[in-house]
């Protein structure tokens, strides 16, 4: 329990202080309202008019009341506390990490020691702070561990709760349930999180924690630890607020209700009164009642709650429906971050300019900036985010953003002030306005500004050399109405006009990525390390244009440039919006930016998808135009050259589908096929056709300079492709769209593949093609090319529960039965299961019970298996690699839920340097294995093993036994757990194919002098970067 001598009996200041009493909560008179929130939702109406009767008085009276019976649990409460007090608990230099610039804008901000000055006199506030948002989006100090996720949990289930006291307010005031939340667009309101440490003071009537203020937001959901310290002005008395466990203060602020109070400097000599005095009460309100069907108790709460809200603007809050668990932890995680080092926590410190607004906030002693208050030290530390409309939190310490997240999603909200964030950019001092993230360029006097749309953006209009690019009509299909949108030629803005888009591109580009936009993006995460490195020479505050940036995967990859995207696809640009990527929608033959605007541009394997030579032509002079003088333009394209030719047999050549499917432009009645022996292009026989149907109903084969062109169709035919994209049905039905595109023939399902099968239009560039386009423009030279053969970096994943991916089991058990036919039959399965995938599952069988305690033992067992599939004895996998000897490596792997999972992976594709690796996981899937062209998700059975070939295998077996490529994806859901034993031969060992191996199969090695196996583990360190296995080194060429 908290000591009452902590607290000062009264405050000593230079200023003159007013007289103005404290008084205890014991006197009835000052009894802070408590109100019982799971009242407000009651079935019980006689409950819920009483409880709401109780929360009208506690608003009108107080302003302040006790909410209890709110459903967060102790546990999320006591976390929360437990990560803030870890956050403030960091070092000074980790929580400095954190600090902003003292805007109420900024994300994240720390602070601590604010002096301030009374009529020139020094008055001393007590107190750090860490302040974050957590809605619109989730910022939060990612340190220490658990504090993001404790954060996140914790403005969750707030943010349910305030949403719940807002309708029984709004009921309170005679209103309809929703008015206050469609008043106050509380939907996409802000929301905060702030955690403050008042630490102990040695002379603590000379300081204060905060001066006396009202809260600029609707409404505020405090908890506390049980020290005391909040004091409320009520009826000219400052009354001690004494906390019930696991309750919460609701503070009903200036925008809700009139504030009646200005702001006060503290008395020398003003009374102190505890809450549990019945003068000074603080209204209790039990939420439940609000909901509640008996009419008399919802009128009796709402009652008390309109009183709670005149009288005090506090009241607690009681019966919430947030468990005692979730405030527990909620408090645990507010401890555990506080208690960080300084270091951790000022990473999460906020923008002095932009500190109210800001997602994530941590800081101490911030400066209000009041001349009134100028020399004051506050006494605390804090750390605030917003978690709504999208969630923001630090993420450390350990379980802090889950524990936020819970809280925030709890049956209410803490904040509901929407407030328009509006923050200051860096060097360049460009200025953003956010509104869903998807932004539009306007250019003023050579500097770049940015005007934010809400909504779906689609057509463009550029009007001379007009400031603004506006939006207009939104359509569904994800294609821009480029030739409805009204162009005005002029040289300094867009570009010149160009054809209605060919429907080829429509149907297989368009509308193929708008359906398979979420799929297509969860593979798009790797950067290829050309594109990385060009991007990452660019000059710090360069304009990077990303035309085609699908998913934004290179969007922001160098963080001291600037980047905006543009890709004809809605649903990958609302994946980069989400993300908080400046998009818009746009064609790359059609730019919406002026001339020179900006300092660099990239186009990546977007090309390829124009079906005409004129368009990917007028693609690349619209990348020219927009950047300035002596500006780069990166272009990468799929190469027809490709060293894996079994890649050609899964493409269609465009003639043998299209010619049969063609759809050409104007009416069915006014459609003609093409002539087989007049194919040069027909996207190009489109393109001249369109708006020319009438005039001539035979498709020529003149180009549209009016050259005769080649009847000679072979070299178009090895160019122009449609490639498969396998859509899994589980994907397909979250799309919604497979189903039309199926049924118009848009697609196909395959059930074998489980998926619905999409055809891309690729036109693949020829060595020199994409060189001799830019050859004689006006305003471009090449000043660099590069080309790489097996460039197609599509890779298909299915799951392993398709029959033809199953990945093979092996009964461990029957490698050590008695019974020969078993025993042979499960060898036989052995050998094919190490021949064709380097990967199976073990399962336990009935004989081994104990299998979890000895797995050296099973792959001792394992290894005398494998010899025998190979016709040696069994003991010859042992002796070779000094088995008794040998290395052993045991390593646990934690994924946890990823905000991203589409950018980031949790192990890249790779093989293993040892014998054979053995697996164990939860049940949350995210290995993936690679087989024939596919990455194939692995789900275990449960009791299994996974087991894994490494490369030493690999290398006894003359590679009769490969090492399997795989990788460790991750999720936005669930953590996974994965335990590894790896096993390798003795270190000093030098592993070679074994030598009866190679006599009986007539072979030779393909290896090259043998190497000991720790200095193959140093190459696999050395080749780490190139993330190659070290066995490309030591094979023979």
């Amino acid at each position: 329990m908290e000591d009452p001598n902590l607290l000062a009996s009264k405050y000593e200041f230079a200023v003159k202080p007013s007289d103005e009493e404290i008084v205890d909560l014991d006197n009835i008179e000052y009894s802070i309202p408590t109100i019982d929130f799971s009242l407000l939702t009651s079935d019980n109406l006689d409950q819920r008019s009483k409880i709401l009767d109780d929360l009208c008085k506690a608003c009108e009276d107080w302003g302040f009341f006790t909410l209890i019976n709110h459903g967060i649990s102790d546990s999320v409460m006591k976390k929360m506390m437990e990560v803030s007090e870890s956050f403030f608990n960091m070092g000074e230099e980790e929580k400095k990490e954190f600090e902003g610039n003292g805007d109420i804008l900024d994300p994240i901000c720390y602070g601590t020691n604010i002096n301030c000055n009374i009529g020139g006199k020094q008055v001393l506030f007590w107190r750090n702070f860490i302040r974050f948002i957590a809605h619109p989006q989730f910022e939060s100090p990612y340190k220490p561990i658990g504090f993001r996720e404790a954060a996140e949990e914790y403005g969750k289930r707030t943010r349910e709760i305030c949403g719940v006291l807002m309708r029984g307010i709004s009921k309170t005031l005679g209103l309809e349930e929703n008015c206050i939340e469609k008043a106050t667009n509380l939907d996409m309101g802000l929301q905060y999180l702030l955690m403050n440490d008042y630490q102990s003071c040695p002379n603590p009537d000379q300081v204060i924690g905060l001066p006396p203020h009202t809260d600029p937001a609707l409404m505020n959901i405090l908890i506390q630890n049980d020290v005391g310290g909040l004091q409320i002005l009520h009826n000219g008395k400052w009354v001690n607020w004494k906390a019930m466990p696991y309750s919460m203060i609701v503070d009903i602020d200036s925008n809700l209700l009139a504030s009646k109070y200005a702001f006060v400097v503290k008395p020398s000599d003003e009374e102190v009164v505890d809450s549990h005095h019945s003068e000074y009460s603080i209204p209790t309100i039990d939420i439940s009642l609000l909901t509640s069907d008996n009419l008399d108790q919802r009128s009796k709460i709402l009652f008390d709650l309109r009183k709670a809200c005149e009288d005090w603007g506090f009241f607690m809050l009681i019966n919430h429906g947030i468990s005692d668990d979730l405030m527990k932890k909620m408090m645990e995680g507010c401890d555990n971050f506080f208690n960080m080092v300084e270091e951790d926590k000022k990473e999460f410190e906020g923008s002095l300019d932009t500190y109210v607004l800001d997602p994530i906030c941590y800081g101490t002693n911030f400066d209000k900036g009041d001349n009134q208050i100028n020399q004051l030290h506050y006494w605390r530390n804090y750390i605030r985010f917003i978690v709504h409309p999208q969630f923001h939190s630090p993420h450390k310490p350990i379980g802090f953003r889950s524990v936020l997240l819970r809280w925030s999603l709890s049956p209410s909200v803490a904040s509901a002030l929407f407030l328009r964030p509006i923050r200051q950019a860096r060097a360049s001092k460009n200025f953003y306005l956010p509104v869903d993230n998807i932004c539009l360029p306007i250019t003023k006097f050579g500097k770049v500004y940015y005007l934010g749309f809400s909504g779906t953006m689609r057509d463009i209009k550029v009007k001379g050399t007009s400031n603004l690019c506006t939006t207009s009509t939104t359509v569904s299909d994800g294609e821009s109405q480029v030739a409805q949108s009204e162009l005005i030629m002029d040289k300094e803005t867009s570009s010149l006009g160009v054809k209605q888009t060919p429907e080829i591109e429509k149907k297989f580009v368009h509308r193929v990525y708008d359906a398979i936009a979420p799929h297509f993006s969860s593979t798009r995460y790797a950067k290829w390390p050309k594109v990385a490195a060009f991007l990452s020479s660019l000059a710090s505050g360069s304009l990077v244009l990303d035309a085609g940036c699908g998913n934004g995967k290179y969007l922001g990859l160098n963080p001291d440039c600037f980047f905006i995207g543009c890709d004809i696809s809605y649903p990958l640009i609302k994946i980069c919006a989400d993300r908080g990527s400046e998009v818009l929608v746009a064609d790359a033959v059609n730019l919406p930016y002026r001339t020179g605007f900006g300092d660099a541009a990239i186009s990546i394997a977007v090309l390829h998808h124009l079906s005409t030579e004129s368009r990917r032509k007028k693609a690349i002079e619209e990348l020219v135009r927009v950047v300035k003088k002596g500006g780069l333009v990166l272009i990468t394209v799929w190469a027809a050259e490709q060293e894996d030719r079994s890649l050609l047999a899964k493409w269609t050549p465009l003639n043998q589908k299209y010619v049969a499917e063609w759809i050409g432009p104007g009416s069915p009645r006014d459609r003609n096929s093409p002539s087989p022996f007049k194919l040069k292009s027909i996207p190009e026989t489109e393109e001249r056709n369109l708006g020319k149907v009438k005039e001539s109903k035979e498709i020529t084969s003149r180009s549209e300079d009016d050259s005769v062109a080649s009847d000679d169709a072979s070299n178009i035919n090895n160019q122009e492709y449609f490639i498969p994209w396998h859509l899994p049905y589980h994907r397909a039905e979250v799309g919604g769209a497979s189903a039309c595109a199926v049924e118009n023939g848009f697609a196909k399902k395959d059930d074998k593949k489980g998926a619905v099968v999409y055809n891309r239009y690729y036109h693949v560039f020829s060595e020199g093609e994409l060189e001799r386009l830019v050859v004689g423009m006006e305003n471009a030279v090449v000043v660099d090319r590069f080309f790489d053969k097996s460039n197609c970096p599509d890779e298909e994943v299915v799951d392993s529960n398709d029959s033809e991916y199953s990945i093979p089991t092996i009964d461990i058990s029957l490698l050590t039965s008695d019974n020969l036919d078993q025993r042979s039959k499960i060898l036989h399965e052995l050998h094919k299961a190490c021949e064709e995938w380097g990967f199976f599952s073990v399962i336990k069988g009935e004989a081994a019970e104990e299998y979890c305690k000895r797995t050296r033992e099973v792959c001792k067992v394992l290894m005398r298996g494998i010899s025998e599939t190979l016709g040696l004895e069994s003991n010859c996998l042992e002796k070779a690699t000094n088995w008794d000897e040998g290395f052993e490596l045991l390593c646990g792997n934690k994924y946890p839920p990823c905000p991203n999972p589409d950018q980031v992976i949790g192990l890249p594709p790779h093989t293993d340097p040892t014998i054979m690796n053995f697996l164990t996981q939860n049940d949350v899937v995210g290995l993936q294995i690679f087989r024939q062209g596919k990455w194939i998700h692995f789900k275990a059975i449960p009791n299994t093993i996974i087991v894994s070939l490494g490369d030493q295998m690999q290398i006894l077996t003359n590679e009769l036994y490969k090492s399997v490529k795989h990788r460790a994806v991750v999720n936005n859901k669930s953590t996974r757990i994965s335990i590894v034993s790896a096993y390798g031969p003795r270190l000093e060992s030098k592993v070679v194919p074994i030598p009866e191996l190679l006599e009986a199969k007539g072979q030779n090695s393909a290896y090259g002098p043998p190497i000991p196996y720790k200095d193959y583990l140093a190459l696999l360190r050395s080749s780490h970067a190139s993330l190659k296995s070290p066995l490309h080194i030591i094979r023979l060429k």
